[in-house]
């Protein structure tokens, strides 16, 4: 028997955000010169995803410094292409605000 809740759209677009996340996740990196000045805060990011799986728009909603941005943006864009959407989800593409933290360098590799 198949298992719906692996094929319903919304559990399919929830699994496809946190995969996007992963994948970004793994080349975020707390850029050394901010940790020198001590430079901390949250950077949140608007993005839009093709289902092709191109990266279409980026979109900063908050940032606190210029370095923290660019290392954000820099692994988004590292991170691009992405997977095609599971044919079950039936949408042009997808909106996603990525938070990206340093005050505890815990969503940033130092680099």
């Amino acid at each position: 028997e198949t298992n719906k809740t692996s094929l319903d759209p919304k559990t399919l677009l929830k699994d496809y955000g946190k995969y996007i996340a992963r994948k970004i996740g793994k080349l975020r990196k707390y850029p050394f010169s901010a940790r020198r000045k001590g430079i901390q805060g949250r950077v949140i990011i608007e993005l839009t995803i093709l289902k092709t799986g191109e990266l279409e728009n980026l979109k900063v909603i908050a940032s606190p410094n210029n370095i923290l941005t660019k290392s954000s943006i820099a692994a988004i864009q590292q991170a691009a292409p992405f997977p095609k959407f599971p044919k079950e989800i039936n949408q042009e593409s997808i909106k996603f605000k990525m938070p990206f933290t340093s005050a505890t360098c815990s969503n940033f590799r130092i680099g």
